[in-house]
């Protein structure tokens, strides 16, 4: 059984139905396998050449947020994601001083920001003994 490596840029990955009906899941950018903002999937060839068929007409397929190269090396997926890296899902963060066309920016979100700005911050001390290190190292003590 040959696998292929599949990049998903969508945040949270996507559940899409195989062959036989199963469910496959494929990674987003939400994984701890991410090269070039693509969560990264082992999927079995076959099973992949049946969903790139299916879902051939579906946005995400069409825009190359998800893709592969048909190999199974990380490098080369890497290689094609950093390619893609400014491919949009439509899923990408509004920008709060500019939000869309037609759509003005809320001046209390800043005024909200500067009243937040002046509260003192709440801490919560570390639990375990690793993250009291952990802190103290980042704390430089």
């Amino acid at each position: 059984m040959t696998t292929v490596l599949i990049g998903c840029k969508l945040p949270h990955g996507i559940i899409l139905k195989g062959s036989a009906g199963q469910d496959i899941k494929l990674n987003g950018m939400n994984t701890s396998l991410v090269a070039g903002g693509f969560g990264i999937t082992h999927v079995d060839e076959s099973e992949w050449a049946y969903l790139s068929a299916i879902y051939e007409d579906f946005d995400p397929f069409k825009s190359n947020a998800i893709f592969t190269n048909g190999k199974s090396k990380v490098a080369d997926l890497k290689s094609i994601a950093a390619e893609l890296s400014d491919v949009p899902t439509g899923f990408e963060g509004v920008d709060p001083k500019a939000p869309a066309q037609g759509l003005k920016p809320d001046d209390s979100v800043d005024k909200q920001l500067a009243v937040a700005e002046q509260q003192p911050r709440p801490t919560k001390a570390p639990a375990s003994p690793a993250d009291k290190a952990a802190a103290n190292e980042l704390a430089g003590a």
